[in-house]
């Protein structure tokens, strides 16, 4: 255990120097690469995964208004959602008459998602300019299920409910996954 808690903290010393780096003078672009490091010490494996900013993400995009985390807040609490452990139980009754929409970026939603899941990336479908015919086909193929859309932390996907479900309420009912995919504690990942 040791050297596992070294080489960690090592790296997070190294994170910390970049991080100074940038603050003092490097060019914004090396900011706008953000990556993960993932290290495997029993196999003796280090990973580089780099990932792209979301458009919609406040946080990524650095958009930070005092206002608009209470705004949210009060415009996604009349969204309809269910908790995990609900979803778990949808799951190993009746997985055949739900659709589980994951609106989280492709890049993250191959890393892990919930078997059977599709992808439609928030991002990209909450944009006035973007065709929401890849949606309109996938509920034609089912036209009895209930739709339960989820992502990281449960705000995008209600965000996603709250703006694209107007569009299809009269043919299917559309669920956020509360406290998103890191409130799930189970292993349904592939």
């Amino acid at each position: 255990m040791g050297p596992v808690v070294g080489v960690v903290a090592n790296l997070q010393v190294l994170e910390l120097f970049n991080y100074i780096k940038t603050v003092c003078g490097r060019p914004p672009e090396v900011a706008k690469n953000p990556s993960v490091r993932l290290v495997d010490l029993s196999q003796g494996g280090l990973w580089n995964y780099q990932y792209d900013l979301v458009p919609s993400c406040d946080v990524c995009c650095g958009v930070v208004s005092p206002s608009r985390p209470t705004q949210t807040a009060k415009n996604l609490a009349t969204v309809p959602g269910i908790t995990g452990e609900e979803l778990v139980h949808i799951l190993s009754v009746q997985s055949e008459q739900i659709i589980i929409m994951d609106v989280r970026e492709k890049n993250h939603f191959e890393l892990s998602r919930i078997r059977g899941s599709f992808n439609f990336p928030a991002s990209r479908f909450l944009r006035h300019d973007t065709s929401l015919e890849p949606i309109r086909i996938l509920l034609e193929q089912h036209p009895t299920c209930s739709v339960i859309v989820v992502c990281r932390k449960g705000i995008n996907s209600a965000k996603f409910v709250s703006q694209i479900a107007a569009h299809f309420s009269s043919s299917h009912e559309f669920f956020s996954l509360k406290g998103g995919l890191l409130g799930l504690n189970v292993s349904g990942f592939v």
